[in-house]
């Protein structure tokens, strides 16, 4: 099946008709990855996510890099592969970067207690890993970041990494997920729980976004992968009324600041010695995205909006490290505060999830580079479970070795008659990889639509594909997911009639949501300006 928004209501119907092995309420990285595992293994599997796919905390740009973490060596060597294996089967949505760690005087030194101490307990690392590590003496780092403050400076270490774009990852692997045989729904929100005579939960009663309606849908176990609505979906379940929380969890917060200029040029990673964490800068066209990731030992609550007390600290603690900015409040564009569990290869799973006296199965989520691992364990748990009381022997899990989303070059030959230019068609294989193949035959579908709509050819063709392919509901859903692509807004802006026209015909929107979507597209288009 098509993740596709065309057949939304042939998708709806077949929730309703039959009971799922397992039920994922949330569409980010964790949902998709538990999904795509799950199915790979034979489980009937429905995914639910009350918004766009991908458009919660999934949404960020994503280092892959776990040096700053003090892990066993077993999970040190699968996360070393896992790396890998996500820069293979993403190439198109992965980019390669270079980075710098800044060690201040009393920071914990990385350098010392991490990577020698590795490399001397493992001196076979080099060979399960292409990272590299270079000093930087202090008076030479200006050399590589200008703007980086010298007070205090001891040393800096360079270091290669890669950014993931964690939405359209996540995108992808539904996208699987739905080929193998998963039904996944947007734009459709969980608002009750289904439960028998002993008080467990069976099924959800879910709110249709679009169109009102409400839907009963039943499945055998059911997971709350919702990131930062995880405690809205919990307090929904009448039987949790514990709250008891894993002994360790990772606090990551994410600020998003506005910046003409950005003031360094590659990724920056420095210690906060306040909160026992390091915190990192990722220059992103024109904006800077703030990420830290704290340890809370034994949280009582989890609270999703942060203070202006965490805020303004970090707004401080990036002044201190970079000169001659001054960053404030206003300059904070998004915030988003999540909370993660600290994947290792021998966790326990009453460490990586919750699980209510109902049966709601709770799940964090983890780092980027450990997803396949943690949703491996979190299927393995229901795969056991469900066979002790089906009798049935699910496979195991096969998705390392599915190809998702790798970056294929196009045949020249093929769409040599075509006009577009290499500049385009480099960006387009950023995004769409192996499928870069079957946009360009949309492009030759796509020349009558684009006159009539008066839009790009080009951008007609993405549209179609995104409405039949991924799932796009509204522009913003295609305009969001394509925050690596560069837009000339002026022309965006000249082509928003067709492009909401288009929409409109394809997806049988009525008037209101016509005029809701173009108020919300051209809001979208000044914030962008």
């Amino acid at each position: 099946m098509k993740l596709s928004n065309r057949n939304r209501e042939e998708t709806l119907q077949a929730l309703k008709q039959k009971t799922y092995d397992v039920l994922i309420i949330g569409g980010g990285l964790t949902g998709a990855s538990i999904a795509l595992d799950a199915t790979t293994r034979g489980m009937d599997t429905a995914l639910l996510e009350m918004a766009d796919f991908g458009s919660g905390g999934s949404y960020r740009q994503s280092m892959l890099s776990f040096e700053q973490g003090d892990y066993y060596y077993k999970t040190w060597k699968d996360l070393e592969v896992e790396k890998e294996t996500i820069a293979t089967n993403f190439s198109a949505l992965y980019q390669h970067t270079t980075g710098m760690y800044v060690k201040y005087r009393g920071d914990l030194d990385l350098k010392n207690l991490t990577t020698i101490k590795r490399s001397l307990l493992f001196p076979f690392r080099k060979r399960q890993t292409n990272d590299t590590t270079q000093v930087v003496r202090a008076k030479d780092i200006q050399q590589f970041e200008p703007l980086v403050n010298l007070r205090h400076l001891e040393r800096g270490f360079l270091f290669e990494s890669g950014l993931i774009n964690r939405s359209l990852m996540a995108i992808e692997l539904i996208k699987q997920a739905s080929q193998l045989g998963t039904d996944s729904v947007n734009y459709l929100k969980v608002i009750q729980f289904i439960y028998d005579q002993d008080n467990q939960i069976i099924g959800v009663k879910a709110e249709d976004q679009i169109n009102g309606d409400s839907v009963s849908i039943y499945a055998r176990r059911i997971i709350n992968a919702t990131g930062k609505n995880f405690n809205r979906i919990r307090k929904l379940d009448l039987t949790d009324q514990k709250q008891t929380l894993p002994q360790t969890i990772n606090k990551k917060t994410l600020i998003y600041l506005n910046t003409a200029t950005p003031p360094i040029k590659r990724i920056l990673t420095f210690n906060d010695i306040q909160r026992a964490s390091y915190v990192t800068l990722v220059p992103d066209k024109g904006k800077l995205l703030l990420t830290s990731v704290e340890k809370l030992v034994r949280p009582e609550k989890l609270s999703h909006r942060p203070s202006e007390t965490d805020i303004n600290h970090y707004l401080d603690l990036l002044n201190q490290v970079v000169k001659d900015y001054r960053f404030n409040l206003d300059d904070v564009i998004d915030i988003n505060l999540t909370y993660e569990v600290n994947y290792e290869s021998n966790s326990e799973i009453t460490n990586l999830l919750l699980i209510s006296d109902g049966g709601l199965i709770s799940v964090f989520g983890t780092e980027t580079e450990a997803y396949r691992l943690y949703a491996g364990k979190v299927v393995d748990h229901l795969a056991k479970k469900l066979k002790k009381e089906m009798n049935i022997l699910y496979s195991n899990s096969e998705t390392n070795v599915i190809s998702i989303n790798q970056k294929k070059q196009v045949d020249p030959d093929e769409f040599e008659s075509l006009a577009i230019d290499q500049a385009e068609l480099s960006q387009i294989t950023k995004v769409y990889g192996d499928q870069t193949t079957q946009l360009l035959k949309y492009y030759q579908r796509a020349e009558k639509k684009s006159t009539k709509h008066k839009i790009n050819q080009l951008l007609c063709a993405e549209l179609l594909y995104s409405i039949e392919q991924t799932a796009i509901y509204s522009p913003l859903d295609f305009f969001i997911r394509r925050t690596r692509m560069i837009h000339d807004l002026d022309h965006l802006s000249e082509q928003t009639t067709g492009i909401l026209n288009l929409l409109a015909q394809k997806l049988a929107w009525t008037k209101e949501e016509r005029s809701y979507f173009e108020r919300e597209f051209r809001i979208w288009l000044t914030e962008q300006d």
